[in-house]
């Protein structure tokens, strides 16, 4: 007899409530398996119906391999628990489409950048950006009261919320001084713009130019490095703050 994928999916949610996934982990493969049960409701055990839902889908080429990555967890779920052969192979991965306006750089650029800084505050700039992945605007608006060992508190367009931070990023931010992190001349905060003109100098002198290269870079470089590191969708968005 056929099997109803909608008990299967049930069932894999309950295993991944019980061992702990990450909530938005979770919210994710709730939503991405509704709409795949809804389109499959008898499970899929050939390829090509997994196919034509994938290219079916009415989104971009990103979200399409975030429904292929939740649907090949689902799988190997079945794999180990229900001795069921997945039908997913490496030729069904969709082709991510490049960024159209980030340059990702090599974890060798990154240093190299890093390297270039003229002074300790340019240095902490640079190794905030990537350590952290936040934006220019959420960087300027770092106070030393929300520096913790393990976390530093983080206000942004998308709110408050707390990032973990390596102790020797503690280390480094403490010597920042009280009040905001990062101040100019006069002491006052830093402004965006006077964040990119120190990335955007530290990259040229590091011999990186091209377009579009300035902060964001590093925030979009970080996370590009995250999922090479980890191939897991959920991570790369719970620390990219996307809500």
């Amino acid at each position: 007899p056929a099997l109803k994928t909608a008990d299967l999916v049930e069932q894999y949610h309950r295993y991944g409530e019980t061992i702990g996934f990450r909530p938005l982990t979770l919210d994710k493969n709730r939503h991405h398996l509704k709409i795949f049960c809804e389109s499959c409701p008898e499970l899929p055990l050939a390829p090509e119906p997994i196919m034509d839902f994938i290219h079916d889908l009415k989104c971009g080429m990103r979200t399409k391999k975030s429904y292929y990555e939740v649907i090949r967890a689902f799988y190997n779920y079945l794999v180990d628990f229900h001795n069921i052969k997945t039908p997913l192979t490496p030729r069904m991965v969709p082709r991510a489409d490049k960024h159209p306006y980030f340059r990702v750089l090599s974890r060798e650029e990154v240093i190299r950048v890093i390297g270039a800084a003229e002074n300790f505050q340019e240095r902490m700039i640079l190794k905030t950006l990537y350590a952290t992945r936040i934006r220019a605007g959420e960087l300027v608006s770092l106070i030393s009261e929300n520096l913790y060992p393990d976390k530093i508190v983080v206000t942004g367009k998308t709110g408050t919320w707390e990032v973990p931070i390596s102790e020797e990023l503690y280390d480094d931010l403490k010597l920042l001084g009280e009040g905001p992190l990062f101040k100019d001349r006069r002491g006052n905060p830093m402004t965006r713009d006077g964040v990119r003109q120190r990335v955007e100098k530290c990259m040229k002198l590091a011999g990186i130019t091209g377009k579009k290269l300035g902060p964001h870079t590093f925030r979009h470089t970080s996370l590009t490095h995250l999922y090479e590191d980890t191939s897991d969708l959920p991570l790369v968005q719970e620390a990219a703050h996307h809500i």
